[in-house]
């Protein structure tokens, strides 16, 4: 599984604000979905509210969210 970096903006009321968020998946599609999926779950949105703008691969080093770096290297230690 990869760590992915997506960022854009979502509509929250009559403004758009942007976010960035960095989740774990087997590959980019996936990775999009859960986006979709979070931002609905969260904020309400549908697709058509949410713009992506860019999608990137993530080293395990370059990872910002702690939750997920744990888990990374928990992961690691485990092998």
């Amino acid at each position: 599984m990869d760590v992915f970096r997506i960022s854009g903006t979502f509509k929250n009321g009559v403004h758009w604000q942007k976010f960035s968020k960095e989740l774990m998946a087997k590959d980019e599609a996936a990775a999009v979905e859960k986006l979709y999926s979070d931002m609905g779950g969260k904020h309400g949105v549908n697709r058509a509210q949410v713009k992506i703008e860019e999608v990137k691969t993530v080293k395990p080093e370059d990872v910002e969210n702690i939750v997920l770096k744990q888990s990374i290297e928990h992961n690691l230690v485990k092998q």
